[in-house]
């Protein structure tokens, strides 16, 4: 399946960025950032092993570029 999102120009920026450092294409890096996503969310155990499963590669230095903070404000879990 495909679908499109629109995202500001500055998170496509960032997103591109953050792919090429880890040698992901857009594509594989936003797939791997919404299935951790739902999976943190969700809490299905298909899910997280689909996230698992896509730590290959790069992984560790993706890591490095996730920042220990708190959400932005309006993008917390309920």
């Amino acid at each position: 399946m495909t679908i499109t999102i629109n995202v500001p120009d500055d998170v496509k920026t960032e997103m591109e960025e953050a792919a090429k450092s880890v040698n992901l294409s857009l594509s594989d890096f936003a797939r791997l950032a919404l299935l951790q996503s739902l999976a943190r969310t969700l809490k299905d155990s298909r899910l997280e092993e689909l996230a698992d499963a896509s730590k290959g590669k790069g992984w560790e230095r993706l890591k490095r570029h996730i920042p220990d903070a708190s959400p932005i404000p309006g993008d917390e879990l309920p």
